[in-house]
């Protein structure tokens, strides 16, 4: 279990934009720019979130049926850490169905894909907000909600 991370198939697959491949996963950031994140508490104080912690890769895991073009279809991917991450209040699993009768009763929940158009869904990450741009990536964590479109 602390051995995954969830991601965008995107964010694995080298392109002529951007043929680096990721070596590491860096878990537990939300500002690039400090060492350990902090914030001012209430009482004047400052509260500090654990080291972030930097992890080999040992596999990684693309949808098979990704393409690497917009609109980017089936954009998601596993990484397989080479040790164990640390869990913390910023490191932490997701809770996804771990059985196949788990997940055959989850499919079979959401079947009717359509009843999600519309729906929102929180998103978070680091990089460009828009694929024209070849400007910088921010160095704070983005979390933002997005429309579901199902296509």
């Amino acid at each position: 279990m602390s051995r995954y991370v969830l991601t965008a198939a995107h964010c694995l697959v080298p392109t002529a934009r951007n043929p680096a491949v990721a070596s590491e996963v860096l878990l537990g950031e939300v500002d690039l720019s400090q060492e350990v994140d902090c914030v001012s508490d209430d009482a004047g104080g400052r509260v500090c979130a654990a080291r972030p912690q930097t992890i080999p890769i040992e596999t990684v895991i693309v949808h098979e049926d990704y393409e690497g073009r917009y609109p980017h279809r089936n954009d998601i991917g596993l990484i397989r850490l080479a040790r164990p991450a640390r869990l913390t209040n910023n490191t932490h699993p997701v809770c996804l169905p771990v059985d196949p009768g788990a997940a055959a009763a989850l499919l079979a929940e959401v079947a009717n894909i359509d009843r999600l158009d519309g729906a929102t869904a929180k998103v978070m990450g680091w990089g460009r907000t828009d694929f024209r741009s070849n400007g910088d990536v921010d160095v704070r964590l983005k979390v933002t909600t997005a429309d579901i479109l199902v296509q």
